[in-house]
């Protein structure tokens, strides 16, 4: 342990479990100590405070770098770290959910970011008429990124999730889903995504149980789909097809056969791109004058 001056006030040098503390000395109101021999009592005491924090871990060590990046550059990090780890529909989501943390904080340091900053932040995105449910799960990705820089014990002990609603929502009517379908079916562009939502609502299936079908899993003859993939066992099951899910599957079938054998291992939902062809309308305006599917490959599902 030592006691040493920096400019005109003291600071810590310390230990703790083989890492080293370097930390300026503020008294029991938070305002630093001078450095002279009328405070040296004061600092000392102060120190030992500084040495139990950093003993809970409530204080960055001195090697610890990543604390001191502005935030833009910490969160590419985090990011940069985190694609290994995360599928990439999540990886998705917390680039979306760091990009609202990129734009507020910008190149604060994270070292800087206290308690006071983060409930702003929540103020802020709250004025923008954001729900409680994705400012915590923003507030989360925060979280991960400053416990990274081992700095969140020191912000996040006051800091509670805000209460999110309790309704799971409505159904839709017939009159909305009618509606909905039929302005998806106008534009060939959305045509997989629309195959999609109506084999969701004619099946049940969920998004991560309709990427996983194979052909094999389809019985055009029996009008059956088996799910052989769910977040649990009881979730793979036999689903008898509507004649909305058959007509769906049978286009994404001939789609397919358009690339051409489809074997029983290929996906439903295969992985492509869409490639359009423009031309002028009468009015000058731009529409499609049809669309193609380029990089067509059927044994990988499609990304999202």
């Amino acid at each position: 342990m030592a006691l040493w001056q920096r400019g005109k006030w003291f600071w810590a040098d310390f230990s703790v479990n083989g890492l080293r503390y370097r930390v300026p000395l503020k008294d029991s109101r938070s305002r630093r100590i001078p450095a002279d021999e009328g405070h040296r009592e004061m600092a000392a005491r102060a120190e030992e405070r500084e040495i139990q924090k950093a003993e809970r871990g409530q204080v960055a060590p001195q090697k610890e770098r990543f604390g001191r990046l502005p935030l833009t550059e910490a969160a590419d990090a985090y990011l940069a770290s985190r694609r290994l780890e995360l599928a990439p529909s999540s990886m998705v989501e917390e680039t979306d959910l760091a990009a609202r943390l990129k734009e507020y904080f910008k190149v604060k340091r994270l070292s800087a970011i206290k308690t006071e900053n983060v409930l702003a932040y929540r103020e802020w995105r709250a004025s923008n008429k954001v729900g409680p449910a994705l400012i915590n799960m923003e507030v989360g990705c925060l979280r991960r990124i400053l416990k990274r820089a081992k700095l969140w014990n020191v912000v996040g002990a006051d800091i509670k999730p805000l209460k999110e609603p309790e309704s799971i929502g409505r159904a839709l009517t017939f009159e909305e889903k009618t509606r909905l379908f039929k302005t998806a079916a106008q534009k060939p562009e959305w045509e997989t995504a629309y195959l999609a939502a109506t084999l969701a609502v004619s099946t049940t299936a969920r998004g991560c149980e309709l990427r996983a079908l194979q052909w094999r899993n389809v019985d055009f003859i029996g009008r059956t789909l088996e799910i052989p993939k769910s977040k649990t066992a009881a979730g793979v099951r036999i689903v008898p097809l509507t004649p909305e899910a058959y007509d769906a599957l049978l286009k994404l079938h001939r789609r397919a056969q358009e690339f051409g054998t489809v074997d029983p291992s290929h996906y439903v939902l295969a992985a492509f791109r869409p490639k359009f062809e423009l031309e002028h309308d009468e009015a000058g305006k731009l529409t499609p004058k049809g669309m193609s599917l380029a990089q067509f490959d059927p044994t990988r599902p499609v990304g999202s």
